[in-house]
């Protein structure tokens, strides 16, 4: 996602909230911050998640309030109201092949579906 709608749309007015959840036994703060420490772009914000809010409103969003939504991108028009929950987004995609099978996107399939996804943001 950063080289596709980050580096190929370097003046695109958009805003990236990138939230690290704690799901795996390797995701810690530390290892959040180091991750993050290599995607340097100013409309980049980085958050760490260990309780797993953001995962938990995110897949209520989605209409799943028995999931928990990681390893995904979500994109907002302009405007949207957050309020308790998040809007749904007018687009997603998501790296997990055991969830959501409709927005799954893996290699070649995620790149040509963020692709895809750039072209509905704001204008660049």
């Amino acid at each position: 996602m950063q080289k596709i709608i980050l580096h190929d749309h370097p003046n695109a007015d958009i805003s990236v909230s990138m939230v690290w959840i704690k799901m795996l036994p390797s995701d810690n703060a530390k290892e959040a911050m180091n991750v993050a420490q290599t995607m340097v772009d100013p409309r980049i914000r980085h958050f760490y998640d260990p309780k797993r809010q953001v995962g938990k409103i995110t897949a209520q969003s989605l209409g799943e309030s028995h999931k928990i939504g990681w390893d995904i991108g979500l994109f907002y028009s302009v405007g949207s109201i957050w309020e308790k929950i998040p809007p749904p987004p007018i687009a997603w995609v998501h790296q997990l092949s055991d969830s959501w099978l409709e927005h799954y996107r893996s290699g070649d399939n995620l790149e040509k579906e963020l692709h895809n996804i750039a072209e509905v943001l704001p204008p660049i």
